[in-house]
């Protein structure tokens, strides 16, 4: 059998076991992979006669059900996007991160952390009401306006304190996840966390640190980070399109 990984969090995706295989086959012996067509070697494979070897193809394709959403990356991801609408900086992905690994924070706890932001309350400040806050989470999220019967759902709990934003932050996420017709606005949203998580690695690559970069380059790692996104669709080609942009991209700071 083989393994196939997420090369940007290192967590386990998928196990690959040929239909047949059998101990002594020695599958896994060797991998090769193209795009998402990964080719698994056993030559110890008696199929064509004893020893003759084989090999196996699988499509690695990622699909919504094998996302690695207990992973902390992936979760602060969700949330970081979901929020802003931008690709994350890594510099705080690996706050919230840490937060979660070892301060045991819960999701819903790093959401309302990103209130504290001055930039954060820039972009929701509470005087404009919760219109503006509910249209942008339906479209970062889901990458549409709200319907009517959910905007005026959540207007009336923000507005009544039944639910605090980042409350209604984590819903949203959770229940698009949990949403059996909304698959293609979640592969959207799966293949946009991915891309964030590749920008936030070549950061890291690059020893990029977001706080020590000056205002204006801050302003353009962000702008950076919106721009890889805006093409994402919940196409697999358009997430690593856009995933092969990034090291141009950030060649501009």
């Amino acid at each position: 059998m083989a393994y196939l990984f997420d090369v940007f969090t290192g967590s386990q995706l998928q196990k690959l076991t040929p239909n047949g295989s059998v101990s002594g086959d020695f599958v896994g012996w060797a991998v090769d992979i193209s795009g998402y067509q990964a080719v698994i070697g056993g030559p110890g494979c008696d199929g064509k006669g004893e020893e003759s070897g084989a090999s196996f193809v699988f499509d690695s394709e990622a699909t919504p059900e094998s996302y690695p959403r207990s992973d902390f990356a992936w979760r602060v991801a969700e949330i970081y996007i979901a929020t802003l609408g931008y690709a994350p900086d890594n510099e705080g992905l690996q706050y919230w991160i840490d937060n979660l690994q070892t301060s045991g924070w819960t999701p819903t706890e790093v959401a309302q952390s990103f209130f504290d932001a001055p930039l954060v309350q820039e972009m929701y400040p509470t005087d404009q009401g919760y219109g503006p806050f509910i249209e942008a989470l339906y479209e970062h999220l889901f990458g549409r306006a709200p319907d009517d019967a959910g905007y005026q759902y959540w207007l009336a709990e923000l507005e009544a304190g039944r639910v605090q934003r980042n409350q209604m932050i984590i819903a949203l996420i959770e229940g698009g996840w949990a949403n059996a017709g909304a698959t293609s606005d979640m592969a959207r949203f799966g293949n946009r966390i991915q891309v964030g998580l590749a920008f936030a690695a070549e950061q890291a690559e690059r020893g990029i640190i977001y706080s020590q970069l000056s205002e204006n380059q801050q302003i353009m790692l962000r702008e950076i980070g919106r721009e890889v996104l805006t093409t994402v669709t919940d196409d697999s080609a358009t997430r690593e399109a856009a995933i092969g942009t990034i090291s141009g991209l950030l060649d501009q700071l």
